[in-house]
Formats: structure tokens, C-alpha cells, sequence
């Protein structure tokens, strides 16, 4: 068996376990309620699932479609350290450095316990031979 058939299973198993999962705790109708209401809980969770498709089509190396996703985030909650981490991870991907840094510092300078940005603070500044900022920064996200 192949790495790719070997991973194929394993993911096609882990697909199948979280949607059990999701349909039998109702979790499917929440989303799919989320994504259609504008009540302010609703919309917290259509922001969160915009984000995580973002980062999901970004994995998946469809950079204008995350782009898309992410920026309709940022237009139901331009405040979400979530959204906008993911949208700094879009920014860098992209090659936008010193956007996606500044993205990154103004997520730490109104949340600093929020360990997503500064790791990736840590990876830009490692990407970067920085190796004494990565460390600062990697120390933080701990």
C-alpha cells in the first residue's frame, strides 16, 4: 500500500468518524441554521466556519477562493483574532509580508494571550533568520 492509500484511509476514516459525529449531535443543523441567520451568536458562527474554509482552501493551495471565504470573515467580525490570524496566514502565504506582520502585531497588541498569532509571529521570524525573534515570539504562543 502507497503513503497516499495509507493517508487516503486513514482520512477517509477520520471523515466518516467526525461526520457521525456532527449528524448525531445535531451539529450539521447548527451550522447550516448559523450560516443563514444574522443574530449575533449565528453570525459567530458563521465567521468561525467562513475562517476554517479559508484556512482549509489555503491548505489546499486555492488562494483566491480562501481569499474569498476569509474576507467575507472579516466582514461579519474584522475583530476576531481567529479570522483575522487566518486572514494574516493568507496575506503571508500570498507573499505580503510586512501586511501579514502587521496583521499579526495589532492580533497580539489587543489579545496578547492569543497563541495562534504569535506562533505564526515565531514562523515568519524563523522563515526570516530571526532565530532570536522566533524564539520570543514561539515562548508567547506558549
Amino acid at each position: 500500500m502507497t503513503t497516499y492509500e495509507t493517508r487516503s484511509k486513514w482520512t477517509h476514516k477520520l471523515v466518516i468518524t467526525l461526520a457521525t459525529v456532527a449528524i448525531g449531535t445535531g451539529v450539521l443543523e447548527v451550522v447550516a441554521d448559523a450560516m443563514k441567520h444574522p443574530d449575533p451568536e449565528a453570525m459567530a458562527v458563521r465567521r468561525q466556519v467562513l475562517a476554517a474554509q479559508g484556512l482549509s482552501l489555503l491548505g489546499k493551495g486555492e488562494l483566491e477562493e480562501a481569499g474569498k471565504r476569509l474576507e467575507q470573515a472579516l466582514a461579519t467580525d474584522a475583530d476576531s483574532a481567529f479570522v483575522r490570524v487566518a486572514h494574516a496566514r493568507l496575506l503571508l502565504t500570498n507573499g505580503q509580508m510586512e501586511a501579514g506582520r502587521k496583521q499579526l502585531d495589532e492580533v497580539v497588541d489587543s489579545e496578547p494571550g492569543y497563541a495562534p498569532a504569535w506562533s505564526l509571529l515565531g514562523d515568519l521570524a524563523q522563515q526570516q533568520q530571526h532565530p532570536d525573534l522566533a524564539e520570543k515570539a514561539y515562548s508567547r504562543a506558549l
